[in-house]
């Protein structure tokens, strides 16, 4: 790692490491920070298209995907890829999700969290800054695509294909659904926010 992504985790990442609590995986983006909403905003400000994009319309996992919207597959490379004009700042200044860092802090209190998150190696800093900036702690960090090769007691994740895979690896794990419009085809736990999500996980541990 560089100086300034290391300087960054080791500020992110707790003292008191593992100690005997439920470990709780717990994901980023789609979870804790709304880089949905912001892209949105870029997108329609900046591109113009004729039907303006709204939260809801984003009913598929990657962006690009979304189809019948002129202009999407461009502009997805220009708002989330690690040379993109507008990734900087989504990935910096997206807002969270309402309830997430106060849920964040619940969550961290009672258990291990480890923030478990797929980015670009280019992106990471990014990502650092921002849980930094709103003061998100975790006893660990890990940057992976394949996140059923993490094992734990708790994954909370918005996509489909990481609950059922995760659930699969982690059969006596409970995989629960942060309820997006891309991830309504997971049958499962599902719930508004993680402060939602956290009045569950107490009553189980």
């Amino acid at each position: 790692m560089s100086n300034i992504f290391s300087k960054a985790f080791n500020k992110l990442t707790k003292e008191d490491n593992f100690k005997e609590k439920a470990h709780i995986l717990i994901d980023v983006d789609g979870v804790q920070r709304n880089i949905v909403s912001k892209a949105i905003n870029i997108y329609n400000t900046k591109y113009k298209p004729e039907n303006k994009l709204k939260y809801e319309d984003w009913n598929v996992y990657h962006f690009p995907d979304l189809g019948g919207m002129p202009l999407i597959k461009h502009a997805g490379r220009e708002l989330f890829f690690p040379d993109g004009k507008y990734t900087k700042d989504i990935f910096n200044n997206s807002e969270p999700y309402a309830g997430a860092v106060e849920g964040m802090k619940l969550i961290n209190e009672k258990f291990n969290v480890s923030i478990v998150t797929a980015q670009f190696p280019e992106n990471r800093i990014y990502t650092c800054n921002w849980l930094e900036k709103y003061e998100i702690e975790c006893n660990g960090l890990i940057f992976i695509k394949d996140k059923h090769f993490i094992k734990g007691n708790i994954l909370i994740d918005d996509r489909t294909d990481n609950l059922i895979n995760w659930k699969v690896s982690n059969p006596n794990g409970i995989a629960i659904a942060i309820d997006q419009p891309w991830n309504k085809d997971w049958t499962g736990y599902r719930f508004k926010n993680l402060i939602e999500t956290y009045n569950f996980i107490k009553t189980i541990y």
